[in-house]
């Protein structure tokens, strides 16, 4: 769980609080069909029948009216979504911006010279990124992609040392929070399909929570 863990729990939230409010409005539009269907078919129309059909119909335009706006509740989900996404960018591109005042330039010099082995480079990478130095770790994956080069020139493209080198440059290609945003996305992407087929309001914890606990 990272610290961008609350934008994909307040989506969890909008898209609860709609799905809620649409199911209960489409299970009384149904009641309320059903009950205007039943009255529809009795064959004594008396006026004690006919006020009852007509209180019937009543429910069942308001119903129906309940459920237009239900409906247009996804619309105003979906521009709530957008604002919360457009926050969480912000914030990634505030936490990944590169800062000078945290270049080490002992570990630079060390990879200028060219010594490390991939395992060393994997070592210092990891504690960078534990330590939430994403700037380090770009510059670390940068040098570790020149050092693939001279691995794969020297020994082959099957050479270990090149793959492990390769491995933490692509791990680099990373370090920008554009994982968060993809699973966001992911999110939303769900969130659309369910408007598109409500019978997904039932599975949305199935489909979502596994993602929203690790986001």
């Amino acid at each position: 769980m990272s610290r961008f863990n609350t934008h994909a729990r307040e989506l969890d939230r909008i898209a609860k609080e709609i799905f809620e409010k649409f199911v209960k409005a489409d299970e009384q539009l149904k009641a309320a069909e059903k009950r205007a269907d039943e009255l529809k078919k009795r064959e004594n129309e008396n006026a004690e029948n006919a006020a009852k059909s007509a209180r019937a119909y009543a429910v069942l335009i308001e119903a129906t009216e309940n459920l237009r706006i239900a409906k247009s509740d996804f619309e105003r989900g979906r521009k709530e979504i957008k604002a919360i996404r457009a926050q969480l960018a912000a914030e990634i591109s505030e936490e990944y911006a590169a800062e000078p005042s945290r270049i080490d330039l002992a570990t630079i010099e060390l990879m200028k010279a060219g010594v490390m082995s991939s395992s060393e480079y994997r070592r210092i990478f990891d504690a960078a990124r534990a330590d939430g130095n994403h700037t380090m770790a770009r510059i670390i994956a940068k040098y570790a992609a020149t050092e693939a080069e001279k691995a794969v020139k020297k020994n082959g493209e099957l050479d270990e040392e090149a793959s492990g080198f390769r491995q933490i440059v692509f791990d680099g290609n990373h370090e920008d929070g554009g994982e968060y945003l993809e699973a966001f996305d992911s999110l939303v992407n769900v969130y659309n399909r369910t408007e598109r087929n409500p019978a997904l309001i039932d599975h949305w914890d199935e489909l979502t929570s596994a993602a929203i606990e690790q986001f």
